[in-house]
């Protein structure tokens, strides 16, 4: 009975072991043939790694995914350049390159009001598709640009050093927006005409100034009386080649914008140049149709933070990665700059607690001294009627809490009926300016 017991014991295990063969014979076949349905994760940890770094020496490259209007190169361009410095102090030779996308944004900045069409995500939502697809490895981005809520599978990864926060003026006829609004002809100062409704001026009385944003446009409104706004659209080349034929007198951009285009250094040799008359140096400036404009010509005027606030988180070149892709988190941290990515956090997290993804007239910078960090913060009513500010102090250990503190407390300052009313008439003046 044991013998017989022990016999059916033996052959069980020989039926067993010849089956688990014969699965692990199978499933070899079906991989060398790629056979398998379900396929390895593109960002499994240590995937990426291993592809960058192989064992045969085979180097590989980061691909950055960028829009591909001038000022986006730009700061594409420094993104990579502080990857590749990196990459040389580590001794390995890895290519990166770039992979040019439109976005929603592109297709219609020329001919549509932004707000329309969801606000800032259009000039992301095609570069997080890339992302998540892992046709690239990380994206560049104005962080003035991204939504305050981002895709699950995406994140904000690096901060590049804080560039001038300030907005700048622009103009070929007048040296600085202060004289510009105090020029008054016999015309301007019997026949101004003001319209109650949204305190513009009769356009053919006084001097325009051309801007596309509802925060510039509202407090130019509540600062300078004798100033016209006029909408105007298309990145920065295009706006300049505008004022350059007289569509508009002047134009308020973004200080940071003007630097990268042309080079820090170089837009101080202009200006330094420009202050001493008797040295004239061209400055060329490539236009969309082709035409270079000489920007010695224009004037250029930087703006004090407290005359016009700036976006907030303008001034920051930020880059999103796929929270997958562990070597590429890893790589960016080795460029981030801790300071920048503070001032970030304090404005998104403002942004996020007063509910700034609608298209409001928000301004506002984070100043830091030492251990203590200012956010100053403003909002304004369309019409330039009324403005609301707040300073919201606290120390580095604490700086989580600024943001939603500087929140609930202009909230309050404005009251609900006041908050309700500037946002709704900010979504109906974007309708109407399809």
């Amino acid at each position: 009975m044991h013998l017989l017991s022990f016999l059916s014991f033996i052959i069980w295990f020989i039926y067993c072991t010849a089956k688990r063969h014969e699965y692990s014979i199978k499933i070899y076949f079906l991989n060398s043939h790629n056979f398998c349905k379900t396929k390895p994760d593109p960002f499994r940890k240590g995937t990426l790694k291993k592809r960058l770094y192989s064992s045969d020496g085979i180097k590989d490259e980061i691909i950055i995914g960028t829009r591909d209007s001038p000022l986006a190169l730009k700061q594409s361009e420094k993104v990579r350049k502080k990857i590749m410095s990196y990459f040389k102090k580590m001794n390995k030779n890895i290519n990166v390159t770039f992979k040019y996308i439109k976005t929603t944004g592109d297709n219609i900045l020329d001919n549509n009001s932004v707000g329309l069409y969801g606000g800032k995500g259009i000039f992301t939502k095609e570069l997080d598709e890339q992302l998540i697809n892992g046709n690239v490895d990380l994206c560049v981005h104005s962080l003035k640009d991204v939504p305050i809520l981002l895709p699950n599978n995406i994140e904000l990864s690096c901060f590049l050093k804080r560039d001038t926060i300030n907005d700048a003026f622009l103009s070929i006829k007048y040296k600085s927006i202060n004289d510009m609004n105090t020029v008054k002809s016999v015309s301007k100062t019997e026949d101004i005409h003001i319209n109650k409704k949204d305190n513009d001026h009769n356009n053919d009385t006084l001097c325009t100034i051309g801007t596309s944003s509802l925060r510039r446009r509202s407090q130019i409104k509540n600062r300078y009386k004798n100033i016209y706004v006029n909408n105007i659209r298309g990145n920065i080349n295009t706006r300049i080649e505008k004022l350059y034929n007289g569509e508009v007198d002047a134009l308020i951009i973004a200080m940071c914008g003007i630097e990268r285009l042309i080079k820090k250094t170089n837009l101080k040799h202009l200006l330094k140049n420009k202050e001493q008359k008797n040295i004239y140096q061209p400055f060329l400036l490539k236009c969309n149709n082709k035409k270079c404009i000489d920007l010695c010509h224009v004037n250029i005027q930087k703006l004090n933070k407290n005359m016009i606030y700036p976006a907030l988180g303008q001034g920051i070149i930020a880059v999103t990665s796929h929270k997958k892709n562990y070597f590429i988190s890893s790589l960016l941290k080795n460029i981030n700059n801790k300071k920048s990515e503070i001032m970030a956090q304090i404005e998104r997290s403002f942004l996020y607690h007063i509910d700034g993804n609608c298209m409001m007239p928000i301004g506002g910078y984070t100043k830091m001294r030492n251990e203590d960090i200012y956010l100053n913060v403003i909002i304004n009513d369309i019409h330039g009627y009324n403005k609301y500010q707040v300073t919201q102090k606290d120390t580095l250990y604490n700086y989580k809490e600024i943001g939603p503190n500087a929140a609930i407390k202009i909230k309050q300052i404005i009251g609900t009926e006041q908050f309700n009313k500037i946002k709704a008439e900010a979504e109906l003046h974007l309708l109407n300016n399809k």
